[in-house]
């Protein structure tokens, strides 16, 4: 299995994570959407530049990503 998440190319929030048996470029996104391999909670991560970034502070604070 593989673990995929995608967040929105501008602002760097985690939309969601995807488990899947296909490789990355098989993975469906919309054209704001960026995707990359991991498995990175919407409560705890944002990407910017790229990168994942820790947050001090919880963005999401939906239950299941806490």
């Amino acid at each position: 299995m593989n673990h995929y998440t995608v967040y929105k190319t501008e602002t760097g929030i985690v939309e969601h994570v995807i488990t899947t048996n296909a490789l990355i470029g098989d993975c469906l996104t919309q054209d704001d959407e960026t995707i990359v391999e991991g498995k990175y909670s919407a409560s705890k991560y944002k990407f910017i530049n790229g990168k994942p970034t820790e947050q001090e502070n919880p963005i999401n604070t939906t239950e299941e990503d806490l």
